[in-house]
């Protein structure tokens, strides 16, 4: 094949995260302040079904795990990962049915 300047190519991307962050989501969540020193605050919606949170750099290494029991009202979960070097941090929270990731900053 020659490209040339009467060329045109079409390219498609797709979401890369593979998550769909669509608005019937069960799974809501709201993570303040963003940016912050590493003390964030997680507040979820109602959820069926437990879920499990996991914060890694952008190395993939897991730098804070924990279970979210599963509750009938909003909850809030204080999240401390001060100690950890300045930087982005993804932030997934997985239940039976969906995954979603957030982007965080510690500054």
């Amino acid at each position: 094949m020659t490209i040339d300047s009467n060329t045109v190519i079409t390219a498609v991307f797709e979401d890369p995260t593979g998550i769909d962050h669509t608005a019937d989501s069960r799974l809501r969540q709201k993570i303040y302040p963003n940016p912050s020193d590493g003390e964030f605050t997680l507040s979820m919606s109602p959820s069926g079904s437990d879920a499990h949170l996991v914060i890694v750099n952008l190395y993939g290494g897991v730098v804070y795990e924990q279970v979210l029991t599963a509750s009938n009202a909003e909850t809030l979960e204080r999240i401390n990962i001060r100690g950890v070097s300045p930087g982005v941090y993804l932030v997934r929270i997985t239940n039976d049915e969906e995954s979603i990731t957030e982007r965080i900053v510690v500054r």
